[in-house]
């Protein structure tokens, strides 16, 4: 089971960050409809880090952005209003982390378990449907854990676990895949967790 160590209370706007921060800069769907919904004052605020240069005007806008990007997927999480935290987790311990419930993921994984969709990704298996396999084998050859963008989220009913991924898979997907080949890894990941005792009622937990 995974734990979160020295974890401390913060608040939406962590997630909310780390969540803009990542996905402004994505070569994805998400990314273009973030950069889309942002406009190029805000994009370049997100892109270079400028955190303490957001207004409270600013922060209303990226929360909007966030509900055209992700709104069918985030805004039931956020109306269960968890409590937010930041903490770290070994690497070690990243395989216990639960997959949401994403059908192309559990084909390859019906456990849900990180640990075995990412070794049935080393193997070669496809996620039907989806194209997270191609973007997982196409960026694992240059992937640098030290060039990461935001740091994942993770939602439980408690800090203690079973806790499922929010945000974040690819990451940690390539962390835990160089760290069970022996390949040198940071030891510790920082993380932000929802918590809540109604977690069960997001429909991808």
């Amino acid at each position: 089971m995974t734990e979160i160590g020295d974890s401390s209370p913060c608040d939406l706007q962590e997630f909310i960050w780390n969540l803009a921060y990542s996905e402004v800069d994505s070569v994805s769907h998400h990314g273009d409809v973030w950069r889309e919904a942002l406009g190029p004052r805000l994009c370049g605020l997100l892109l270079t880090g400028a955190r303490s240069r957001l207004s409270p005007t600013d922060w209303s806008e990226i929360r909007s952005a966030l509900r055209v990007a992700r709104g069918p997927y985030l805004e039931p999480l956020l109306a269960l209003e968890p409590q937010w935290h930041t903490g770290i987790v070994e690497a070690s311990q990243l395989g216990a982390i639960r997959l949401i419930r994403h059908e192309p993921f559990r084909a390859i994984a019906p456990t849900r378990l990180l640990s075995d969709f990412v070794h049935a990704l080393d193997a070669g298996r496809d996620t039907p449907g989806d194209r997270f396999a191609q973007r997982y084998r196409r960026l694992r050859p240059s992937f640098d854990p030290e060039r990461i963008r935001g740091i994942p989220t993770l939602v439980g009913t408690s800090l203690h676990g079973p806790l499922t991924e929010v945000d974040g898979l690819t990451r940690m997907s390539l962390l835990l895949s160089r760290h069970a080949e022996g390949e040198s890894v940071p030891r510790l990941l920082q993380v932000v967790v929802g918590v809540s005792t109604r977690i069960r009622e997001w429909p991808w937990f």
